[in-house]
């Protein structure tokens, strides 16, 4: 047990909290931790590792992982009596199934990005002591990732197993030529949030008080219906308006036939209503949208969905979904000057106040990691370009089925075939009723 502790660099200094973790794992009954630690990643290899060489590699590994969960509490101001609290919890941690694996990942050689999403699940789930706000699985994910490069390129027998070095540069080089920035902070992407939605916008108000209304703050979910046609407001409007906007256009007389059109009114009505919230926060709804009058609350429905995650901190955001938070106006305008060619691409280089590296989006997308906020379908004027997004729109749910999908449109004008087709679910946004009026009133006044 000795000789592997001190291989792993493991001593009985005070400033590592967590030894005993590591004295355990020594012992002769850990040997099969790295059947399921390397389980993911030895696919990926020139050859199988010889046993000792498996030890060192998730030994020297899993101090690491330790070293930098202790200096996530240090800089969240655990005081040293209360880290050496997690002791228990952190062994139960790396012994769970689940957890094992994740951390393998990191040997991967096309590995980009730690999966923190589920470790921060993952001991959420356990109902393992509580972590202070301030402790960041983001960065823990890239602190290990960065030391286990460098565990392998300073170790010839790692290197030559793993063949990790020059593939990682390699892959580094080709991804800086292609412009693809190396890394992304979801820190920034959250102050980013908060400084560009932040602020509710209402010009009418007295400008003293303007910094002072949030939105994340003041927002009043409102209730939805779902609308299986496409125009619901057709069947409540009287026959007068409904001929005006036959005359513009913006209807066809099919629409306007007597006895369908009051079949449909009286469906619609039937239809029961819902809190909006439920509607988004349910796994039965994967892919929506909500269509709405302007000055529905379309937009802030889904920037109140962003500064949700974005408001939180660190450590108590880091189970939830990444929210996508895409303005279609302005992804519609790069694309058409040939800035970028679909929404990963968009938030690698488009105009947006906070890039993200592609790859690293890439995997969450995969994982189901993040939820994609297309707002404002009916913004994009021109047609030809509307029916381009529309089709980026399907080709992402199919590209990332397991990502919720959630898109904001007016109603009048909209055609719904395309994306009910593709399995998306309308609801239409109904006004606030008059006790949900007094408490935006009162949240604002």
């Amino acid at each position: 047990m000795v000789e592997w502790l001190a291989i792993w660099g493991v001593t009985q200094a005070a400033e590592f909290a967590f030894g005993s973790i590591m004295q355990e794992l020594a012992k002769e009954g850990a040997k099969e931790y790295g059947k399921e630690f390397f389980k993911n990643s030895l696919a990926k290899v020139l050859r199988l590792p010889e046993k000792d060489a498996q030890k060192e590699a998730y030994g020297k590994a899993l101090k690491a992982f330790l070293e930098i969960f202790q200096q996530q509490l240090e800089m969240a101001d655990v005081s040293d009596d209360e880290i050496k609290e997690y002791e228990k919890p952190l062994k139960i941690f790396i012994q769970n199934e689940t957890v094992k694996p994740i951390l393998g990942d990191a040997f991967a050689i096309d590995c980009q990005v730690l999966d923190t999403f589920t470790l921060a699940q993952t001991w959420q789930n356990l109902n393992l002591l509580s972590l202070p706000p301030q402790f960041n699985w983001e960065k823990l994910g890239k602190f290990y990732l960065r030391k286990v490069k460098e565990i392998i390129d300073n170790s010839d027998k790692l290197t030559a197993i793993f063949s990790v070095q020059s593939r990682h540069e390699d892959t580094t080089n080709l991804q800086e030529i292609a412009g693809v920035k190396k890394d992304y902070d979801l820190d920034n992407y959250a102050k980013g949030l908060k400084d560009e939605y932040g602020h509710l916008k209402l010009e009418c108000l007295d400008t003293t008080t303007y910094e002072q209304i949030k939105l994340w703050k003041m927002f009043v979910p409102q209730k939805v219906k779902r609308c299986k046609q496409f125009i619901p407001q057709l069947y409540e409007y009287p026959k007068e308006i409904l001929q005006d906007l036959l005359n513009r256009g913006e209807i066809t007389q099919a629409e306007l036939e007597e006895a369908e059109l009051e079949r449909k009114r009286k469906d619609y009505f039937k239809e029961r209503l819902y809190p909006v919230l439920d509607i988004v926060n349910s796994p039965n709804h994967k892919k929506t949208v909500f269509l709405g009058d302007p000055g529905a609350g379309k937009s802030s429905l889904l920037q109140f969905l962003a500064l949700n995650w974005a408001e939180k901190e660190p450590g108590d955001r880091a189970p939830f979904p990444l929210p996508l938070l895409i303005e279609l106006r302005i992804y519609a305008r790069d694309k058409e000057e040939n800035k970028c060619k679909d929404f990963l691409e968009f938030f690698h280089q488009g105009n947006l106040f906070c890039h993200l590296n592609q790859l690293s989006l890439h995997y969450k997308l995969k994982k189901g990691q993040v939820i994609a906020l297309f707002d404002g379908l009916d913004e994009v004027f021109e047609p030809k370009l509307r029916q381009e997004i529309l089709t980026d729109i399907k080709r992402f749910s199919i590209d990332y089925p397991q990502v919720q999908i959630v898109v904001t449109s007016r109603w009048l004008g909209y055609k719904a075939e395309e994306l009910s087709h593709a399995g998306f679910e309308h609801f239409m946004l109904q006004d606030l009723d008059k006790d949900s009026d007094r408490r935006f009133y009162s949240t604002v006044a």
